[in-house]
């Protein structure tokens, strides 16, 4: 993955942050290796799903709502999404808009 030219340091460890398109690709390939481990039988896993989420840097909760989105809405679903609010909360009234 081509990393993008920032670095943050966060307690102590260092966390690059990577453009959309590898970012794409980190949930392509983490959801296709969970696939994988539960096509396989119970019994003959080598790896548990929190191995493979500590082994990538992604939380269960992070790759359980990727899997939910890749199953509803297929690649499209593991773009990144705007953090923009669909709706403010805090308008003014309508009619207090003229006494503005």
């Amino acid at each position: 993955m081509v990393k993008t030219n920032y670095d943050v340091r966060s307690h102590d460890t260092q966390v690059s942050l990577y453009s959309h398109r590898d970012m794409f690709r980190l949930r392509k390939w983490l959801l296709s290796q969970y696939f994988k481990l539960m096509a396989t039988p119970k019994k003959e896993r080598e790896q548990t799903v929190d191995d493979l989420c500590r082994h990538s840097g992604v939380s269960k909760k992070t790759l359980y709502k990727w899997k939910k989105r890749y199953m509803e809405e297929g690649d499209a679903g593991l773009y990144d999404r705007s953090r923009k609010p669909k709706r403010m909360h805090h308008t003014p009234a309508f009619h207090r808009l003229n006494d503005i």
